[in-house]
């Protein structure tokens, strides 16, 4: 039996401290096994065999009434040399061979299919023919009748059957059966396809996630430092860095991230790390919720390759002084500077486990509402001498 094998790999890395690309790679292979299973039936017995192996058919070529040779075929490659965790990009699977029908004029075409295989390679059986016709079906295309050598080249997408079954086989051997349309087959008639040189070729486009990944730690905040830097962070010791932070780690180490706070930002504000029930603060990565928790520890993966991870600081822009001109909620401690007037068509709401420091000043309704969350004043902390005036229906 002749196989042809080529392996091409195409492999360009560029690493720098702030940034990691790796280059698409490629595998192109004809298979490295083949194996017809002829089902020859005569007087109404079915026998198997492993058919000629100078030819790799899949159709039916009959001889004479009630004797029939119906053939599919099976061929393996071998994918050992493409890591399992690869990313597939995409696949190509191109179809050579010559077509050789004595079918009526009006059967323009046949069918061939391709299948998964997951069955022993080298059985011939009952069980096996019954295996292929329950198998799922990954494409099908047709083959012109008219053309005596044919080359058809079918490309598929990462999000294909093909490229998620060839995903399932890295590291390790794929199978496939190839068989055409059956439906037609009449006696004395003849429909086969002859992949004649084996040529059924495979071309996996894929990339091999790095083992070294490049991470940000930031915070959501511009400092008060005039350098436009986003205030000091964490990573994994009592080191504070300045962020936006890159760093590098190996997939599959532990990280730990922590907040600083409070911090000041640009325009005067307290920025602080909130972790009251009232829009808490939070950890995210490139925008997706990660964590509430501070520090926040995870284990590496490639998918972190040039992600940011950034913690979302609460602004305390609180009013302790004077009358409010929107609604506010003070979701942190607060500490009055002068009484603060609620004047009609505002809402203060103050969230539950907030002390109020009145410090000798008062709260003052002016048409004005006061929110306790949960309706219970009993829910926050009054300190110090002070007043909470006005009309509570």
């Amino acid at each position: 039996m002749k196989t042809i094998r080529i392996l091409t790999v195409l492999f360009f890395l560029v690493i720098n401290f702030y940034n990691i690309t790796f280059a698409q790679e490629e595998y192109s292979s004809n298979f490295i096994a083949a194996k017809n299973i002829q089902r020859y039936s005569q007087l109404g017995t079915t026998y198997y065999s492993s058919g000629p192996q100078e030819h790799y058919y899949a159709g039916l070529q009959d001889d004479e009434p009630g004797d029939a040779n119906m053939f599919r075929l099976k061929v393996a490659y071998d994918l050992s040399s493409i890591p399992s965790n690869a990313v597939i990009q995409s696949a190509e699977l191109t179809l050579q061979g010559r077509y050789t029908s004595n079918f009526p004029s009006e059967y323009t075409q046949t069918w061939v299919y391709i299948k998964k295989y997951e069955y022993s390679f080298n059985e011939i059986s009952e069980t096996v023919w019954q295996i292929m016709d329950t198998s799922k079906t990954l494409f099908s295309t047709a083959i012109p009748r008219t053309v005596y050598n044919f080359n058809t080249v079918q490309e598929f997408t990462s999000d294909s059957d093909l490229s998620k079954y060839v995903k399932s086989k890295l590291g390790g051997s794929l199978y496939l059966a190839i068989m055409s349309d059956e439906s037609f087959y009449t006696g004395y008639s003849a429909n086969v396809l002859d992949f004649y040189n084996g040529q059924v070729k495979l071309k996996i486009i894929y990339t091999v996630p790095p083992s070294v990944v490049t991470i940000t730690a930031d915070n959501n905040f511009t400092d008060n430092s005039g350098q436009g830097t986003h205030g000091s962070i964490k990573v994994d010791d009592s080191i504070i860095y300045t962020a936006p932070f890159p760093f590098q780690r190996n997939t599959g180490t532990n990280v730990t991230l922590e907040a600083v706070s409070p911090q000041t930002d640009n325009l005067g504000y307290q920025e602080v790390w909130h972790t009251g029930s009232y829009n808490p603060s939070e950890w995210r990565r490139n925008g997706i919720f990660r964590s509430n928790d501070n520090p926040y520890s995870f284990t590496v993966s490639s998918d972190d390759n040039n992600k940011t991870h950034q913690a979302q600081f609460r602004q305390l822009r609180f009013t302790t002084s004077g009358t409010l001109s929107e609604d506010e909620t003070w979701c942190a401690n607060v500490t009055l500077t002068g009484n603060v007037t609620v004047p009609s068509g505002i809402t203060l709401t103050v969230t539950s486990d907030v002390t109020v420091n009145f410090n000798g000043y008062g709260i003052l309704l002016y048409g004005g509402t006061v929110n306790f969350q949960g309706g219970d004043p009993n829910c926050v902390y009054l300190k110090q001498s002070g007043s909470l005036k006005g009309y509570f229906g």
